[in-house]
C-alpha cells in the first residue's frame, strides 16, 4: 500500500505484516460483515475451544495453545519494544514520525472475548553510538494523559488506549504532525541535545504476572500486540520555481520502514 500526499509532494509505501496460517477454513462474508477479523483465527481444534499459535524468539519456536482465537493472534504479535531509525538532520530537512498500531485494541473488554492486554509504554531516544539522549524530561502521549509519576525517569510515559498513535519530534503539541498531518499524538523534544540521527525505542512494560497473556500450558508472555513503522522525510534542494507564484518548490523524499520487534 502507498500513501501519497499531493499537497506536500510526498509518497511512501507501508510495509505489511502477514500472519502465516491464520485460518484453515474459508472465511468469506458480505462486505458489510464485521467478520472475518483478527479475532476469528481458526485451526483444526478451534471449534473445540483450543487454538494453536507458533511463537518464536531468540531461543527458538514453540507451539502454544489458547482458549480464545484472539489470544493466539496476540501471542504472535506481542513485543516488548519497537525500535526504529530517527533522522532529524536539518541540513537535509530530515523529519521522522513513529506510527504505532495496536490492532487488537478493538477486541479488549468485549463481553464475548474477555480479552485485554494491560501495559504502559515509554519512549527512549539513542544516538548512533547507542548512548541515551536525555532531553528535558517530558510526557509524550498517544492518548489522554496518564497519571503523574512520583519519580521522573528518562523514559517518557505514553498512554496506550488508542489503537493507532503517532510520535513526532520537535513540534508544538497542538500542531499537526509535519509528515502525516495527524492532530494530537505525541511530540518529543530534542532541544539542546544536538541529536541529528539515531534510533528511538518504544518500550512496553508495567505488566504484572496476572496481566500477562497466559497460554493453556501456563506459559506467560508479556508485551503489547503492536506493529510499528518509522516514516522519514528528507528535502533535497528545490525544483524550478512555480510559474504561477514564483515560489521554489521543495523536493521531498519519503520512506517507511517497519520498526524492529525486540
Amino acid at each position: 500500500m502507498q500513501i501519497i500526499d499531493v499537497a506536500e509532494g510526498g509518497m511512501f509505501s507501508v510495509p505489511a505484516t502477514v500472519l502465516d496460517g491464520f485460518t484453515d477454513i474459508v472465511q468469506h462474508s458480505p462486505p458489510d460483515s464485521p467478520v472475518p477479523n483478527l479475532s476469528t483465527a481458526h485451526g483444526e481444534n478451534t471449534d473445540s475451544g483450543i487454538t494453536e499459535s507458533r511463537v518464536c524468539n531468540a531461543s527458538g519456536c514453540r507451539i502454544l495453545t489458547w482458549s480464545r482465537p484472539v489470544e493466539a493472534v496476540a501471542s504472535v504479535l506481542l513485543t516488548r519494544s519497537l525500535r526504529g531509525d530517527v533522522v532529524l538532520n536539518p541540513d537535509i530537512g530530515g523529519m521522522t514520525e513513529l506510527v504505532v498500531t495496536r490492532p487488537l485494541k478493538r477486541f479488549e473488554w468485549l463481553d464475548d472475548t474477555e480479552f485485554a492486554i494491560e501495559v504502559e509504554a515509554g519512549l527512549a531516544l539513542f544516538d548512533r553510538e547507542g548512548a541515551f539522549v536525555e532531553p528535558e524530561i517530558q510526557t509524550v502521549q498517544l492518548s489522554p494523559p496518564p497519571p503523574p509519576k512520583t519519580t521522573p525517569v528518562p523514559i517518557a510515559v505514553l498512554e496506550t488506549l488508542d489503537p493507532v498513535g503517532v510520535v513526532s519530534f520537535d513540534r508544538p503539541a497542538l500542531v499537526q504532525s509535519p509528515i502525516l498531518g495527524l492532530s494530537g499524538g505525541s511530540a518529543f523534544s530534542t532541544d539542546g541535545t544536538g541529536f541529528v540521527s539515531g534510533h528511538a525505542e518504544i518500550i512496553f512494560s508495567g505488566q504484572s504476572l496476572e496481566q500477562a497473556l497466559t497460554s493453556l500450558e501456563s506459559v506467560s508472555l508479556r508485551g503489547e500486540a503492536a506493529i510499528g513503522i518509522a516514516v522519514q522525510q528528507f528535502t533535497n534542494g528545490t525544483l524550478d520555481p512555480d510559474p504561477a507564484t514564483g515560489n521554489s518548490v521543495l523536493s521531498n523524499y519519503r520512506t517507511a520502514e517497519e520498526m524492529t520487534r525486540r
